[in-house]
């Protein structure tokens, strides 16, 4: 079944355990899906122990002014400096968001999100830790809730979690970016909250005008988003004096109109670019369908033409308008490699690229991107089984792949599966 809906083109969110269709979110539209094999699950009981209750307690009359005394000596501070300009629409929190400092429940129904996860620093160790969205599945009640989680790339063990942030009914406006070592997260309810990427802990909160359409994270690496507002109150977040301005869109975040013939659903993390293939762009037996580019590395990704649609690949030098390789994606199984060119990434001088069999599995494979060389195929786990990927993520050390409900997690460097975060 495709990932998305037959009649309005939105994502699909996967349906509650158990359930033999899925429904749109957006249109209400409903479609049938043959759900892959189910493993029961033992059930959990967890037995919580009520609270101790104590006698209650009234407090003399000469205590209450202490209540009081600092909301008198704060608030006159507070609307001094709003007056005065000095305070943006950023307000601190000394509290976690949620669950905050929590890492994995005994008896959690953790399900991935359909979007890539951000590197992220959590720890001191020298292996890519990750930022991203999950849901947890109440499975006697069929919903789902949303929570974003920090996860130590050596054990993908999660080791913060914040939220929750909404459920499965109305995921509008919900986003997440990382950025110089914060994570900002806007949600449905009209609130930007600013996490600390190691801990999780809410530092801050913005408050929206309207619900957030995306975010963009500047592009060179300094400390500042831009948050695309529904009623076009745009703002842009300083994550270094944490203060927002309004602002239109900067030129480094780019419109819709200027991704014309890439994928929608790239990764807003990737290390790479993309743009439609150039009108001066011309190889042998090739039809191009997107440019991708690192750095000083572009790579045209496509298909063979005419003839079979063979997932192509050319290297190519923009300034000389010169071919530097050109070779089919799959490095084996070409014979029976379905039509078509997959989900692709470019990222630390390789690329990568997904690629579905006649037999429904699909794998990944590597290219070096400066020579086409090729580098490692691996097996996608459980490709047979739900809806495709419809993001990847290529970084230096790993490649990240969410699909259905799970999020695989690949070594970019040799190909094997580091393993898998989610369950179905």
């Amino acid at each position: 079944m495709s990932e998305r809906c037959a009649n309005c083109g939105s994502l699909l969110q996967p349906p509650p355990l158990g359930q033999s269709f899925v429904q749109c979110q957006y249109c209400g539209h409903r479609s049938q899906l043959a759900l892959p094999p189910v493993q029961l699950q033992q059930q959990r009981i967890i037995i919580v122990q009520p609270p101790t209750t104590y006698p209650s307690y009234t407090p003399p009359g000469w205590v209450k002014i202490f209540w009081v005394l600092p909301f008198l000596l704060v608030v006159p501070g507070i609307l001094a400096a709003v007056f005065a300009g000095r305070v943006s629409s950023i307000s601190g929190s000394g509290s976690g968001s949620g669950v905050g400092s929590g890492g994995e429940t005994s008896g959690e129904h953790l399900q991935w999100s359909q979007e890539t996860p951000f590197p992220a620093k959590l720890n001191a160790d020298a292996t890519e830790d990750f930022v991203g969205r999950y849901r947890v599945l109440d499975v006697g009640g069929g919903k789902t809730t949303e929570f974003v989680g920090g996860y130590d790339g050596a054990t993908l063990k999660r080791v913060w979690a914040a939220g929750p942030y909404g459920d499965q009914d109305d995921t509008r406006g919900l986003h997440m970016v990382v950025v110089a070592g914060s994570v900002l997260v806007t949600d449905q309810k009209l609130t930007g909250h600013i996490l600390d990427a190691a801990t999780g802990k809410e530092t801050a909160t913005i408050t929206l005008s309207d619900r957030a359409d995306s975010i963009c994270v500047e592009p060179t690496g300094k400390p500042e988003a831009w948050i695309k507002v529904s009623d076009n109150q745009d703002l842009d977040v300083d994550f270094t004096t944490k203060r927002t301005k309004k602002m239109p869109r900067p030129s480094w975040c780019k419109t819709p109109e200027f991704l014309s013939g890439c994928s929608r659903d790239r990764s807003s993390a990737s290390l790479s670019t993309c743009a439609a293939v150039d009108s001066t762009f011309s190889a042998p037996s090739f039809r191009g369908k997107e440019t991708l580019t690192e750095g000083t590395t572009t790579v045209v990704v496509g298909e063979k033409s005419p003839g079979t649609r063979m997932p192509t690949a050319v290297g190519y030098d923009p300034k000389a308008k010169k071919i530097l390789w050109q070779r089919p994606i799959p490095q084996s199984d070409s014979a029976s490699v379905s039509d078509g060119l997959g989900l692709t990434d470019l990222g630390a001088g390789r690329l990568v690229s997904q690629v579905q069999l006649s037999t429904g599995i699909s794998k990944l494979v590597a290219l070096d991107a400066k020579t086409g060389g090729p580098l490692w195929t691996t097996e996608i786990p459980r490709s047979k089984d739900g809806s495709a990927a419809s993001q990847m993520l290529v970084t230096p050390s790993r490649v990240y792949l969410p699909h259905w409900t799970w999020l695989d997690v690949f070594d970019a460097k040799t190909g094997a599966v580091v393993g898998t975060v989610g369950m179905w």
